[in-house]
């Protein structure tokens, strides 16, 4: 459960600032205003998951519903060289049985913030919403896919429209 809702969480994050073949367009930082992203953007990354997860036991002892998982990943350009942000979010337990869990994950990259929604379950590839975001991606909407790769580490895409 764990590595999937990380392998998520990564891939956010690399969505955000990192993109194989296409660049952002940025103000230099003694504008005031960051330049919104227009038409559709594919953005890639590499997540590390840097193992600072904490997981919060809140009903019956051991995983039970309301129970809680707090995140923290480094997200990185694709090749895994550089370090362009970093992901934050929680995920809360809602059924014991499957498992799966309701995620919240924000990436803090180059230029904004990307926040994200998810519902997080076994399989190593997760499908997020992109629920809104800061500076160059204050207007964006969309979806991306975090697939975690094994090795502490998964690929993040973003295609975002905006």
């Amino acid at each position: 459960m764990r590595t999937k809702l990380w392998t998520f969480v990564l891939a956010v994050a690399i969505l955000g600032f990192v993109m194989g073949g296409i660049s952002l367009s940025l103000r230099p930082a003694s504008t005031s205003a960051v330049a919104p992203l227009v038409g559709t953007t594919h953005l890639h990354f590499l997540v590390k998951f840097i193992g600072q997860d904490t997981f919060l036991d809140l009903g019956a002892p051991g995983p039970s519903q309301g129970d809680e998982m707090i995140l923290h990943d480094l997200v990185f350009s694709p090749d895994g060289r550089t370090q362009v942000g970093y992901d934050g979010g929680s995920c809360v337990l809602f059924d014991v049985a499957k498992p799966e869990e309701n995620c919240t994950l924000t990436y803090s990259l180059p230029g904004g913030d990307i926040t994200t929604q998810f519902l997080n379950s076994p399989p190593p590839a997760k499908i997020f919403a992109v629920t809104g975001g800061t500076g160059t991606y204050r207007n964006v909407r969309g979806q991306g896919k975090l697939v975690e790769s094994g090795h502490e580490t998964a690929t993040l895409t973003f295609d975002l429209i905006g």
